[in-house]
């Protein structure tokens, strides 16, 4: 498994994570496909949060996660980055 930062959203690992938020968060919180795919967009900083990175297998998307500064899991702030 190799582990990539992901800066870049002109590669078909960025259009398969855009895919996958949609389907996850998107479509259950009625975002367009368009707002997704521009929030992940911002999601591409090299020196700063917020960060997205991709796990690969035999150089394929397996899983992804990112680090912002957004407070987004109440239940779980010992894991704030």
């Amino acid at each position: 498994m190799e582990i990539i930062r992901l800066e870049d959203s002109n590669n078909y690992i960025f259009d398969i994570i855009c895919e996958w938020n949609y389907n996850w968060w998107g479509i259950r919180n009625n975002d367009s496909f368009e707002a997704v795919k521009c929030n992940l967009e911002h999601c591409l900083c090299k020196e700063r949060l917020p960060q997205t990175f991709v796990a690969l297998i035999d150089g394929e998307p397996v899983g992804m996660y990112q680090l912002s500064m957004s407070d987004d899991l109440i239940s779980r702030p010992d894991i704030y980055p």
